[in-house]
């Protein structure tokens, strides 16, 4: 059975880890930047309003740009450790810090227009910045309610079972599902063997579908039922 170091071990009432505390704050991190997403633009808006104007200030918006530029180099560090790592919560960081990125930028953007008078950019700015962080919010939202309700990509569900139906003395592939914990995938699957084989046989096949599974999709856990032709006959 392929196997991996949880961060957060099993206990008594947890038998499968705590992998989904990983979604579970990448969840609450969305809710952080939807709410920052409306507030941006609840400003923006009170703003138009109220005849709001930013001020010019070249200091202040060189600022910007280098916390821009500081950010978004932490966005991409962030960014690539997540792909690296399959992880949902270092994939959420990634986003929040690419929402302060775009937040000092635009700030920058609106105060050096502020310079020739260009009022109406820092309304523009503030919009599209809100806009923007509202969307990766919900986004990262509809995720992990997705992870977190067990959900699970059919695409490569259809992979898996390509991949395991040609292996010799697999007959049918009964049931194949997946589901997802943290970063972790995790297989059930049931197949359909001659019922002659002797069980040491049967043992090595589930072996050799867990092994093609670790090596081709990086799949961490897999229990395979063995079930056999007779119980399928028409």
């Amino acid at each position: 059975m392929v196997c991996v170091h949880l961060a957060f071990p099993p206990d008594e009432n947890h038998p499968y880890g705590h992998w989904k505390a990983e979604s579970i704050a990448s969840l609450l991190t969305s809710f952080i930047m939807i709410l920052l997403g409306m507030q941006v633009l609840i400003d923006a808006i009170g703003n138009i309003l109220n005849g709001k104007l930013t001020i010019s200030n070249p200091l202040a918006a060189s600022v910007g740009l280098i916390s821009a530029t500081v950010m978004w180099g932490v966005y991409r560090y962030n960014l690539n450790l997540s792909r690296k790592t399959h992880s949902k919560g270092l994939k959420a960081v990634a986003k929040d810090n690419l929402a302060d990125a775009l937040t000092s930028l635009g700030t920058s953007v609106a105060i050096f227009a502020a310079t020739f008078s260009l009022w109406w950019v820092d309304y523009v700015m503030a919009i599209i910045v809100g806009l923007i962080i509202l969307k990766t919010g919900i986004e990262i939202a509809s995720e992990n309610v997705f992870s977190l309700s067990d959900g699970f990509d059919q695409e490569l569900l259809a992979q898996y079972h390509s991949s395991i139906i040609k292996i010799e003395d697999i007959q049918q592939i009964v049931s194949l599902k997946a589901r997802m914990y943290g970063n972790n995938i995790y297989v059930d699957i049931t197949i359909v063997v001659n019922g002659e084989m002797s069980v040491q046989t049967s043992h090595d096949l589930t072996e050799e579908v867990e092994e093609l599974l670790f090596k081709q999709f990086d799949v961490m856990h897999t229990d395979v039922h063995v079930e056999p032709l007779s119980m399928h006959k028409i």
